[in-house]
């Protein structure tokens, strides 16, 4: 039976003194896909990154629950740790690091088992090879001269290694290929499988035509304006953001 892993209780977020997010709340399952959507600058991104506990961010209002525990005091780390993963719109690079040594990083620092040097590298071959990317990948600085495609999928990538409960893509289908977008879309369903919840910020519907969301929310000027069962996209579609 599914149960609740995210619910946000009436959130308002500031970012130096102007609030960005008003009001919001909504409840995700497990094994549920929702989709996050609207127009630029309409706070989904700023939503995301609240829910991971950017501290650049301040939440003046409600709640945010995860698994039924306010983490609305939890650092980002801790949140992490619990099992939240948010694949950035626009990724960092990490200059010196490599792909291999982050990924043994984050996936130690998340409560991984312990693996030794070897048995963890064929670890790390098995999840390239699972999305189609060269082994050559591990030996890259990370984001380091990485093409747009490339970053996102090096986020998905770590979402298949770390296998996180509440996994939020904030655009990570942007600009990629049909191939990639398969990927994304097969690691979802995996993940989704596994009991885990997915939250899909986009502007495009290449990725929702894949995996068909559970509920849609619609955001316009920090509030959730709409929210519906996947048909309201065809609406969004026919009539735009503002019916």
């Amino acid at each position: 039976m599914p149960q609740e892993l995210l619910v946000l209780e009436n959130i308002s977020i500031a970012r130096d003194n102007r609030t960005l997010v008003r009001g919001v709340s909504f409840v995700l399952n497990s094994g549920e896909v929702h989709a996050l959507i609207g127009p630029n600058g309409s706070g989904k991104s700023t939503l995301a990154h609240a829910i991971i506990g950017d501290e650049r961010l301040t939440l003046i209002e409600g709640n945010i629950r995860f698994k039924g525990e306010s983490i609305k005091d939890i650092k980002t780390d801790e949140r992490a740790r619990k099992g939240i993963f948010l694949a950035f719109q626009n990724p960092v690079t990490i200059a010196g690091v490599l792909v291999a040594d982050y990924l043994r990083l984050i996936f130690e620092a998340g409560g991984g088992k312990h693996m030794d040097p070897k048995e963890f590298h064929a670890y790390l071959e098995g999840a390239l090879k699972a999305l189609g990317m060269p082994l050559s990948f591990l030996s890259r600085g990370v984001n380091e001269n990485f093409s747009g495609g490339e970053k996102k999928k090096f986020e998905i990538l770590q979402l298949r290694v770390l296998s996180p409960e509440l996994i939020i893509l904030d655009e990570v289908d942007a600009g990629l290929d049909v191939d990639a977008l398969k990927n994304i879309g097969e690691e979802i369903e995996r993940s989704l499988k596994n009991g885990a919840g997915v939250l899909i910020i986009t502007h495009h519907r290449k990725l929702l035509n894949r995996i068909a969301p559970h509920y849609v929310h619609i955001m316009r000027e920090g509030k959730i304006a709409h929210s519906g069962k996947a048909e309201l996209l065809s609406r969004i579609e026919r009539d735009g953001y503002t019916f």
